[in-house]
C-alpha cells in the first residue's frame, strides 16, 4: 500500500504533487514510526489531513507556519505536523488508540476521536485533548454506562464557533457535546 498525501491545484484540478510518507517517518528518531514500517498491508493507516490556516494557530507548534500539514496516522496511534515545504516532522503525539480527526483548538490543543482508548463499560471511544506545547493529555470526554459512544473505526469532530460535534460511525449518530 503506498501511504501518500495527493496535492492537487484548487483552480483547475491539476496534480501538483504525491508525498510519499513512509520515506519520511523512517528517519524521524521515534521508535513507534519504525516497528509499523514492516507492515505491508496498512503499516501507518493516514485517515485525516488538515492543512494549519490560521497563524495563531500555527504558532502553537514549535517552528509552525499557516500551511503546514497535521496528520493522523491509525495504525500508529499517532498525529504529527509535517513542514509545509519540506515535509518533515516537526511535531507528534502519540497518546491515542486508533484516532481520527484531529482538530486544532483555539488555545493550543488538539481534540481527537480517541477509537479505542476508553473503557468497554463507557463505550470504547472517548474524545481527547492534548495540550500541543507539553504534549500531555488536558481533557478527557468520555460516555457513561446508559449514554455511551462508541467507534471503531472512523468518527469524526468538528469544532464550529466553540462547539464541539461528533460523529459516531457504528450508530450513524451526530451529536453535540455539550460541556458544564
Amino acid at each position: 500500500m503506498s501511504e501518500t498525501i495527493e496535492v492537487f491545484d484548487w483552480e483547475d484540478g491539476g496534480h501538483l504533487q504525491s508525498i510519499e510518507l513512509l520515506p519520511i517517518l523512517s528517519n524521524v528518531e521515534f521508535p513507534l514510526f519504525r516497528q509499523f514500517l514492516n507492515n505491508c498491508g496498512d503499516p501507518i493507516h493516514l485517515n485525516d489531513v488538515v492543512i494549519v490556516k490560521m497563524k495563531s494557530h500555527a504558532e502553537f507548534f514549535p517552528e509552525g507556519q499557516v500551511g503546514d500539514l497535521l496528520i493522523s496516522m491509525r495504525a500508529i496511534n499517532t498525529i504529527s505536523l509535517l513542514d509545509r515545504n519540506t515535509h518533515q516532522v516537526k511535531w507528534h503525539a502519540s497518546l491515542f488508540a486508533r484516532q481520527h480527526s484531529p482538530r486544532i483548538t483555539d488555545y493550543g490543543t488538539i481534540m481527537v476521536f480517541d477509537n479505542l482508548a476508553s473503557n468497554l463499560d463507557s463505550g470504547r471511544s472517548r474524545i481527547t485533548e492534548i495540550d500541543i506545547e507539553g504534549n500531555s493529555i488536558v481533557g478527557i470526554w468520555e460516555g457513561t454506562d446508559e449514554d455511551y459512544f462508541e467507534s471503531e473505526t472512523a468518527g469524526r469532530l468538528q469544532l464550529i464557533d466553540d462547539r464541539i460535534f461528533v460523529q459516531e460511525s457504528n450508530k450513524g449518530r451526530l451529536f453535540e457535546l455539550v460541556c458544564p
